[in-house]
């Protein structure tokens, strides 16, 4: 059979920059579960005579042009001032907004399709539940709710955040069934059918910055700092917790974002000196630092492979989003 190894990565080609000198704020973006289709929230995007500070809802998606597979502009779903938060499932999109409302569209129609008013605040997490069934949203990173698409109900969930607390990510495992949060520098691991506690672990870190179960939900990828920290998962408890090691003699660089590619072979992150890093998961070290737009001055706040793993998308409020050709030469197994 052929696989793609991570060690045998050499390049990662930048085959797209959107938005020139001064490019429109990008708040968020994914891309749809099963087509080659990036879905934006940006601002300000269309025209110079656009309403000002109006956030735009809509998709590019990838098409062949002169040979290459280029993110052509598609539909416009919405403009709003309050859009903040975005989540994709097949056939579904969901946006938060600053104002505690959460929206949905049908992808295919690109029609809305309802509403719902959770509280006032800010959507500061929004996550669909791996069945497709329900979203999770918090706000302000403190309060969090689960929505029934079928019944549009609400149901507040206690995840026991105290006071002067606040939930700095979460994530879900691939077949649903746990939900891990970050309070702080506690990891919290729940069954997500019947929301019942299964650990606590303290992390003497002083900051969480981003949770990915991997594909095989064998191990959870943690951000910690200026660290990558892989946990070892046996029978819904977390185990061994190993740190990756990195590059040596490189500056100490508070970690950002990241996301793993879908066979599971590498992680990409990015990181607050404006690089992309890559990591071999089966390794646990890093193995390059990819050149990729070093002229930029923000960090990249959004980082996503694409379904397929051939592509990965960053973006930022600031230096608007690149699109990356990930280089993966087969090797014969």
């Amino acid at each position: 059979c052929v696989a793609h190894s991570a060690s045998s990565i050499s390049n990662i080609q930048q085959i797209r920059t959107y938005g020139g000198v001064d490019p429109p704020p990008l708040l968020d973006a994914t891309w749809h579960e099963t087509e080659l289709a990036i879905i934006m929230l940006d601002n300000n995007f269309l025209e110079a005579n656009d309403i000002p500070d109006t956030n735009s809802l809509h998709y590019r998606k990838l098409d062949v042009v002169d040979g290459h597979e280029m993110p052509k502009f598609g539909a416009v779903f919405a403009k709003d001032k309050s859009f903040n938060q975005l989540a994709v499932t097949s056939n579904l999109i969901a946006v938060g907004t600053t104002h505690g409302r959460v929206m949905l569209w049908s992808f295919k129609s690109e029609a809305l399709l309802y509403e719902i008013s959770l509280t006032n605040g800010v959507v500061t997490e929004l996550v669909f539940h791996p069945s497709g069934e329900w979203l999770l949203a918090t706000i302000d990173n403190s309060s969090a709710y689960q929505i029934d698409l079928e019944s549009h109900s609400v149901r507040e969930i206690k995840f026991d955040i105290g006071e002067n607390q606040h939930l700095s990510a979460l994530a879900f495992s691939e077949d649903g069934r746990l939900l891990v949060v970050a309070v702080d520098t506690i990891l919290k691991m729940w069954e997500s059918d019947n929301w019942h506690l299964l650990q606590e672990q303290r992390v003497p870190v002083k900051s969480i910055q981003y949770l990915q179960f991997t594909p095989d939900d064998t191990h959870l990828i943690m951000l910690a700092e200026d660290k990558v920290v892989r946990w070892s998962l046996t029978e819904n408890e977390f185990a061994i917790a190993t740190d990756f090691e990195a590059i040596p003699n490189k500056q100490p660089c508070l970690m950002r974002n990241a996301d793993i590619s879908p066979d599971g072979s590498l992680l990409m992150t990015t990181d607050d000196c404006h690089q992309y890093r890559a990591w071999d998961m089966n390794l646990g070290k890093e193995i390059f630092v990819p050149q990729l737009d070093s002229s930029r001055d923000r960090p990249w706040e959004i980082l996503e492979f694409s379904p397929d793993g051939r592509f990965m998308l960053s973006g930022s409020s600031i230096s608007g989003w690149l699109l990356h050709f990930v280089y993966q030469p087969p090797v014969d197994k």
